[in-house]
């Protein structure tokens, strides 16, 4: 599972997996992040209980929920499980006690790393284990820097004489017997499949989506793409059905917005 963080001290962005989600009166996320030559686990707040704004503003947005060796790793604790660790963290350290956990092994049995991490909000990462955690799913290209765009403009002609030859979008929702089931931001998906007279079919992959405007053709216009722009702000991907120099105001035809892109050719 993978998540924007925003960075209020410093006012920016950062990409991280998330190694945790500890529940003490609101969920904080357990995330990774590099900073003066040093890896750190960061604990960071889901909501922004400082801001005066209601709701309050979100600080982890997550992009996906993808499994790592199918979550053989993510342990989620119950309530009886925490009461020897929350006897510790009240009478020793005076911190609150934890409602609900869930994370990698790893970080639950590092009992040292996890009660500072508590206490302080930032650790030292010298446990090695989150280097080996990626949870990006193999066989795609995703889009997260500028040479990231040029690779995939390059292998799909920039777009040209290239046409949407389908568009699913994937809530993740659904109602049976037992009700209606609702899922998260990440859940919602966007695919595209792209032909073109230049080069394989590609299939594209939008995740969390935030926003899609879809312009079919006039009476007296065809649906062929000439070309097409990506770019990625804030870590967020913005798609454009044709060639743009930088993210516009305002946007008449087919765009889209969303945390993640991803992308593979079709043979």
């Amino acid at each position: 599972m993978r998540a924007r963080v925003y960075d209020k001290s410093e006012n920016t962005f950062y990409v991280s997996e998330i190694y945790g989600i500890v529940n003490s009166g609101g969920d904080k996320y357990i995330v990774g992040r590099q900073k003066s030559g040093t890896r750190q686990f960061c604990l960071v707040d889901y909501l922004d209980f400082s801001s005066s704004q209601a709701p309050h503003p979100v600080q982890v947005e997550c992009i996906d929920r993808n499994d790592l060796n199918g979550g053989s790793e993510w342990l989620c604790k119950t309530k009886e499980e925490l009461e020897e660790f929350n006897q510790i963290l009240e009478q020793q350290f005076s911190l609150p006690r934890i409602l609900r956990y869930s994370g990698y092994r790893f970080i639950w049995e590092d009992r040292e790393t996890l009660i500072q991490l508590l206490l302080n909000k930032t650790v030292r990462d010298d446990t090695g284990m989150a280097a080996g955690i990626q949870t990006k799913l193999t066989g795609w290209n995703y889009i997260e820097s500028e040479p990231d765009i040029d690779m995939l403009m390059e292998v799909f002609a920039g777009f040209h004489d290239s046409v949407i030859k389908e568009i699913h979008y994937l809530s993740g929702d659904y109602v049976d017997g037992e009700g209606m089931h609702l899922t998260f931001s990440c859940d919602k998906k966007i695919q595209f499949l792209f032909d073109s007279d230049w080069s394989d079919s590609i299939e594209v992959v939008f995740e969390a989506v935030r926003l899609m405007q879809l312009v079919p053709p006039a009476e007296n216009y065809l649906a062929d793409l000439y070309d097409a722009s990506v770019f990625v702000k804030n870590h967020e991907v913005y798609f454009y059905d044709s060639n743009l120099a930088e993210i516009p105001e305002t946007y008449s035809g087919t765009w889209v917005k969303a945390l993640g892109m991803r992308w593979r050719s079709l043979k």
